[in-house]
């Protein structure tokens, strides 16, 4: 049983001042109407014309009208729309020129839309031109498929395939009850017959005089497919239910934004016999494919018609590469949000939140399209709203904020950005940076990281002298601890001796009683920060900038690192100091 919803019809009285909203609802009753009508009646496919001819680098296509999945009449005579712009009938054909880059060395789907544009020179007057696309996959939208088109290159003619059109027929329930004997003449052509269940037939062909007369009441669909609601509102979800009988595997296809879904009994995503649950945020098909040993032996269809909600209908805006200010800008003005208040900001707060858009994304499009506007958005009541849809307390201390991002997993260059952000932080203070420091460090992000994170968020990433404040805030090693220890090695007298042996002896002497200790005791997590605090503490002690050289290299070999000329710089900079 099909979903059947009631169609408003207008009521008319006396002195009854009319508005356009009132016609449009009687042009409705009598649509709706017929769709209805059309689609229980009939399968969509093509009624008559609308054949496609291969060309060079083109095709060409003639006038005719097909039936869509929601029984909507797509014809096709003076004009239709590709790529957005007007194609107009030329003696009696289209001419579609398909020499573009983006068509070249290509396959794709010729699918027809229905579509009306205004008339030319009216205001209030409608006429069809369908939309003609081309998809790399076959959709499963409310149009038709015409063919398959494959490009070369722009001198070669189109390859054309045209099994998949597919001819509108007369729904096999609609048939009336009929005797053999009064087919007296003539061929069926398979086109027009309705569809017929054959699953249950595995072996054999009949002969003409081996079919009986059978009643209507005996035949049964070895696949069937329904669904309570047929047109969703308010982000419904819809329940799809199906029987089967006679196959042996199940097979489920529907669009959900730009992706084709595909659910199979073969994997046991679904049953033969049961039910799923789709929220579809568009129009869309559900293609139901019974199969016995490997191939298709019946076909079921069923259309649900989707009334978008603010979020469904960004989301559809999404899908069609429209822009992020389009995005907003359409919405509001299709919902009537245009206007700043704090309903209204809620409503399209919630859209773009249901849409994908994160916390900072939504915040920046909602006040810039307010703005734009010329409406005064306000960084309190305003901002407030959207933090409260997206869970974030503007009242939160720096380190609740951070411990949010932590237990959320989120990286800590991204936790920096969000706090520099939210916190009005300037991270080239030394003041801030230890703040956030001290604060990242607390809610358990590693030392090391946060040194090298934060100063890595300012313009002072280069400026190891500038490391030593946020070093010494989380208790990390510096230039002075690190003297400190030199100097509790007692090894002061190796070094004012260094005048009465060889240069390569000191050396050695060095590296081996003082610089090999002092390495073990301070790991060098950040490389070019350590060198720094190395040269600054031997420099303190009295040893040269050539000795502390040696020594570098000598360590950097040992830990098989490569000893690069930006770790030189870095020496020669705090001796020069």
């Amino acid at each position: 049983m099909p979903d059947l919803t009631n169609i408003v019809r207008e009521k008319y009285y006396n002195n009854q001042l009319l508005e356009v909203a009132d016609f449009d609802r009687e042009q409705s009753f009598h649509i709706q109407h017929r769709l209805l009508q059309t689609r229980l009646m009939y399968t969509p496919g093509l009624l008559q014309g609308i054949t496609v001819e291969a060309r060079t680098a083109g095709i060409s296509l003639t006038p005719g009208i097909a039936l869509d999945a929601s029984g909507q009449q797509i014809l096709l005579v003076n004009s239709l729309q590709l790529d957005g712009k007007t194609i107009t009938a030329s003696q009696g054909q289209f001419t579609l020129d398909l020499s573009a880059q983006n068509y070249l060395n290509n396959s794709f789907y010729l699918f027809l839309q229905f579509n009306e544009v205004d008339v030319p020179n009216t205001s209030n007057q409608l006429i069809s031109s369908p939309t003609l696309s081309l998809q790399s996959q076959q959709a499963n939208g409310s149009g038709i498929v015409l063919g398959k088109v494959t490009l070369g290159s722009a001198q070669d003619k189109v390859s054309l395939d045209s099994s998949m059109r597919v001819q509108a027929r007369l729904r096999s329930e609609m048939m009336p009850s009929i005797s053999a004997s009064q087919i007296i003449s003539g061929t069926l052509s398979s086109d027009r017959l309705p569809e017929l269940s054959a699953g249950l037939i595995t072996k054999g062909v009949f002969s003409l005089e081996q079919i009986p007369d059978i009643p209507a009441g005996k035949l049964q669909k070895s696949l069937s497919l329904s669904c309570e609601k047929m047109t969703l509102e308010n982000q419904d979800t819809a329940t799809l239910q199906w029987q089967s009988q006679g196959i042996d595997q199940l097979d489920i296809e529907y669009v959900s934004g730009l992706k084709l879904v595909t659910l199979s009994s073969k994997d046991q995503s679904i049953a033969l016999t049961g039910s799923h649950e789709v929220e579809p945020y568009e129009n869309t098909t559900i293609t139901l494919k019974g199969s016995k040993e490997g191939k298709t032996v019946v076909t079921e269809q069923l259309y649900l018609n989707v009334i978008p909600t603010a979020g469904q209908f960004i989301k559809q805006l999404i899908d069609q590469g429209v822009s992020q200010g389009q995005q907003i800008t359409q919405c509001a003005n299709r919902f009537k949000l245009s206007t700043l208040s704090a309903e209204n900001v809620t409503q399209l707060g919630e859209a773009v939140k249901f849409a994908g858009y994160e916390f900072e994304n939504a915040l920046s499009a909602l006040k810039t399209f307010y703005q734009s506007i010329g409406d005064s958005w306000s960084d309190t009541s305003d901002t407030k709203i959207i933090q409260n849809l997206y869970g974030i307390k503007p009242e939160a201390s720096l380190e609740e904020f951070l411990q949010q991002q932590f237990n959320q997993q989120i990286t800590l260059p991204v936790a920096i950005t969000k706090a520099k952000q939210q916190f009005d932080l300037n991270l080239n203070q030394t003041t801030d940076q230890e703040k956030l420091a001290q604060a990242l460090k607390k809610v358990g992000y590693i030392d090391w990281q946060v040194l090298q994170a934060v100063m890595s968020a300012s313009n002072q990433a280069s400026q190891w002298s500038s490391y030593v404040p946020i070093a010494t805030s989380l208790s990390l090693f510096t230039p002075d601890s690190v003297a400190q220890y030199i100097q509790n090695l007692n090894q002061s007298t190796l070094i004012a001796n260094s005048g009465q042996m060889s240069l390569i002896d000191f050396q050695k002497l060095v590296y081996q009683k003082i610089f090999l200790q002092v390495a073990q005791q301070f790991a060098p997590n950040i490389k070019e920060y350590w060198v720094y605090c190395m040269a600054i503490a031997l420099k303190k002690q009295g040893v040269s900038q050539v000795v502390t050289g040696y020594c570098l290299t000598e360590y950097f070999k040992l830990k098989g690192w490569s000893y690069g000329f930006n770790y030189s710089l870095i020496l020669i900079s705090a001796y020069k100091n």
